[in-house]
């Protein structure tokens, strides 16, 4: 009976060990440590307080819970945080925040994003990092419907957000956002400057290299925002990104960048940076990541020849 009971105890303790192993910090082979924060954890206190209080302070309760415990561990110093995140607004519905976070505590979601994240470490150096996981806001329809469930953002160096909301297939689309993540983290660490104002031209060529680098890890992926004009409205918009192409105004860079009006249409600029990389790459098809990589906006554009099409 007691080896029979060692036994048992042994396999329960493999068991956990499995699970909880993903919470630990990863190094490469080249010294380089992942990790990962599973903060939707942190925002079951958050939901648990709120029900608790007669009359809750969404906004104090989510600073107490979830920002205030987590912020020096998530948050880089380059980047602010970005509009639409919990960072805007406390989540009221409770009750599908609560049924997001237990399916993302059922999923294997850390293991898949340190898999991610040693794939993208072969293709390029980079800092150590640590990717925070949030349960996205079960009312964001942006997220659910046009995101696949899955969002990500670059906080600074070695500093990725990603938001989940569980829609069909969303497991499939978090190695690439990762990998997308991860590209702009490295890039971070070696180029930013503190004092820069990117314009737009900077940002399409800072996400259209990104998603190059993750078609790279992931070529059979089906990205949308990647390939979202058709030949004419690419040229449209184009020459209008050139009449705008050195500004820092960020409402500007949004509503190319994602759309904001009836002119612009969504996905524009991300469409457009990927096409910039795209059309550098056929013209330089013996370039490896780190030459583009290291390449200024501006010089990577020069020599894609890219005219507005591709």
């Amino acid at each position: 009976m007691d080896k029979i009971r060692w036994l048992l105890i042994s396999i329960i303790l493999i068991i956990l060990s499995g699970i909880s192993a993903c919470n630990y910090p990863t190094t490469t082979p080249e010294g380089q440590t992942f990790s990962v924060v599973p903060v939707y954890e942190d925002m079951l206190a958050y939901i648990n307080a709120a029900r608790e209080a007669e009359d809750p302070d969404l906004e104090a309760l989510l600073e107490a819970h979830v920002l205030k415990p987590n912020w020096e561990t998530c948050a880089g110093k380059e980047y602010r945080p970005p509009p639409g995140s919990i960072f805007d607004k406390p989540i009221q519905d409770l009750d599908a925040l609560e049924e997001t976070i237990h399916q993302l505590q059922k999923s294997d979601i850390e293991k898949v994003v340190k898999a991610a994240l040693q794939k993208s470490a072969q293709k390029l150096a980079g800092p150590d990092t640590t990717v925070c996981i949030i349960a996205a806001d079960p009312t964001n329809w942006f997220i659910q419907e046009k995101m696949h469930g899955v969002n990500g953002w670059t906080f600074g160096a070695g500093k990725i957000i990603l938001q989940v909301n569980p829609a069909p297939g969303w497991k499939n689309w978090v190695p690439y956002i990762i990998a997308h993540e991860y590209h702009h983290s490295a890039w971070t660490d070696r180029y930013y400057q503190l004092d820069d104002q990117e314009t737009l031209i900077e940002n399409l060529v800072f996400e259209g290299r990104a998603d190059s680098f993750a078609h790279i890890i992931y070529p059979h992926m089906e990205v949308p925002w990647v390939n979202a004009l058709s030949a004419e409205e690419e040229q449209v918009q184009w020459e209008k990104i050139l009449n705008e192409g050195e500004t820092t105004n960020t409402l500007v860079k949004t509503r190319f960048l994602v759309g904001g009006d009836q002119n612009t249409p969504t996905w524009t600029g991300y469409t457009i940076g990927y096409h910039i990389v795209q059309s550098y790459l056929d013209a330089h098809p013996q370039a490896d990541i780190e030459t583009w990589t290291t390449l200024s906006p501006h010089e990577l554009l020069e020599q894609s020849g890219y005219q507005g099409g591709y």
